[in-house]
């Protein structure tokens, strides 16, 4: 699985995790049943509204993280020119044998 396949599901896994806090927390208060529907609503939301921040967060980590790894297309340029340059001498060095 790709990474940004796995954060693609934080809202959704924190916003279940709290749903379900919620309801053993007030499963044991006395409330009515009006009052726990409305609590693990808000918490629900709540919480889904914070994994998306979270979100959006670790993929621009992520981005940020992957275009340090990858050299600049300069880089690339160069060592393709050396390597080019590196295989014709070899060659010419068998030839002349």
């Amino acid at each position: 699985m790709d990474q940004q396949e796995k954060i693609k599901q934080i809202p959704i896994i924190l916003m279940l995790w709290a749903a379900a806090l919620t309801a053993i927390i007030s499963l044991f208060s006395e409330i009515s049943f009006g009052v726990f529907l409305l609590r693990i609503f808000i918490s629900s939301i709540s919480f889904y509204l914070i994994g998306l921040v979270v979100q959006i967060l670790f993929a621009y980590a992520l981005k940020k993280e992957e275009e340090k790894k990858e050299p600049s297309e300069e880089d690339q340029e160069d060592e393709s020119t050396d390597t080019d340059e590196g295989s014709e001498d070899v060659d010419d060095d068998y030839e002349d044998e």
